[in-house]
């Protein structure tokens, strides 16, 4: 059981690294994008 939780943790825990990397590069190419069309 306690292998159980070891490995969900770890599942856990890349899944909320990719999606704060998501998070990350939606934010980056929104701010990208905002200062394009500042320029224009």
């Amino acid at each position: 059981m306690a292998d159980n939780y070891a490995r969900f943790d770890c599942y856990e825990s890349s899944l909320g690294r990719s999606i704060s990397f998501t998070l990350d590069s939606a934010a980056s190419a929104f701010a990208a994008d905002e200062a394009a069309d500042a320029k224009n």
